[in-house]
């Protein structure tokens, strides 16, 4: 769990988080009822933000980091048949213009969505490299379409346009997922994301993005954290609730551990003082302390090794449950058990330092004397 921790921590997630603002809006049912309202808004939305001084740029779709998007069915146009119940299954991300240029993410082949990606225009997608790989090697995805299905009912067919870096939306998972992108002019609803790209640190901005959503309809819904994207990753996102749970388990850990030295100490000790004649008549016949410490030792790291090899054993076979928890790291990961061992190995010589000491300074003669 922590070489998990640490591998999320640590990752990539392929887009910029620092001074990126999130708002998760809701539109009023009454007041815009289709595509056409929803869509007019956002575009209002984004330009008057765009116009705030301190605002690089406005616009649609899921923050990375925030919960993989959601899951549709889909087929390749043109492919072999699929059975519907075998039916392979992507994420689908709808996002407007300039969204991957406010994560500050490159689009690798072909074109980002524009304003001619609207209800009238050809319906495209966006794919990113886990996807593209998986089906079209390099730039081969280009023109290549696909088609979206809305449980069992099959949309329109989507040609992509263009390719984009992988962006991670759930760091918790063992390896990117594959995701498509559609233009939200197409796609349109009434409750997506905002994001706000700024120059600024987002702290002096919050009130002004909130006051030009009030004044743009004091109706909606809104949510907008107090912090940029970053801080709310480290500080209640993902890495924080996964920080709390690996603490709780280093914990557990540690504990373990103690309570494996200290009854491996009690029952060496134990056996120690039960064997002080014999230990005394070894030293008069020629023993010497450092021929006790390796009997004492001996005998404790014997009794080690046969619950290294359980308790790996169990591992092998346990630690799978923690599979949907691992972040980049087998259940079976040998680092990690090695690093596991060797702290065991490591508690267990503290253990039989102390009575294999005590061993060493038993005095012959009080040892024949000793029933």
């Amino acid at each position: 769990m922590i070489h998990s921790f640490l591998n999320m921590y640590t990752a990539d997630i392929g887009a910029r988080t620092t001074n990126t603002v999130e708002m998760l809006l809701s539109l009023p049912a009454a007041t815009y009822p289709g595509r056409e309202e929803q869509v007019s808004f956002y575009d209002r939305l984004t330009t008057d933000l765009e116009a705030i001084p301190g605002v690089e740029s406005a616009s649609i779709g899921a923050p990375p980091a925030g919960g993989i998007p959601g899951l549709r069915s889909y087929e390749l146009v043109g492919g072999p048949p699929v059975d519907e119940r075998s039916r392979p299954r992507v994420a689908a991300a709808t996002i407007g213009p300039d969204y991957f240029r406010t994560l500050g993410v490159q689009v690798l082949f072909g074109r980002d969505f524009n304003d001619s990606d609207g209800a009238s225009g050809l319906p495209v997608a966006i794919v990113n490299q886990r996807f593209a790989r998986q089906h079209w090697p390099g730039a081969k995805a280009l023109g290549q379409r696909l088609r979206l299905f809305d449980g069992e009912t099959p949309e329109a067919s989507l040609t992509i346009v263009g390719v984009t870096p992988n962006v991670v939306y759930d760091p918790r998972r063992q390896e990117v997922s594959p995701v498509v992108y559609v233009p939200y002019a197409q796609h349109a609803y009434r409750g997506p994301w905002v994001l706000v790209r700024t120059a600024v640190p987002v702290g002096g901005l919050i009130t002004t993005l909130r006051r030009e959503v009030r004044a743009l309809d004091p109706d909606v819904i809104m949510w907008l954290g107090p912090y940029d994207l970053a801080d709310r990753l480290a500080s209640e996102g993902f890495y924080g609730s996964t920080r709390n749970s690996t603490a709780l388990l280093l914990i557990f850990a540690v504990t373990a551990l103690l309570l494996a030295a200290v009854g491996l100490y009690a029952v060496v000790a134990h056996s120690v003082s039960q064997r002080t004649r014999e230990f005394g008549i070894r030293t008069a016949m020629g023993a010497t302390g450092r021929d006790i410490l390796a009997l004492v030792f001996k005998q404790g790291m014997l009794s080690v090794g046969i619950g290294l090899t359980l308790g790996l054993a169990a591992a092998v076979v346990v630690t799978p449950v923690l599979r949907s928890d691992l972040v980049q790291v087998s259940p079976v990961d040998p680092v990690t058990l090695a690093v596991a061992s060797a702290a065991l190995m490591v508690s267990a010589m503290l253990g039989c330092l102390i009575p294999a000491r005590r061993a060493m300074r038993v005095n012959p003669v009080v040892a024949l004397r000793h029933e």
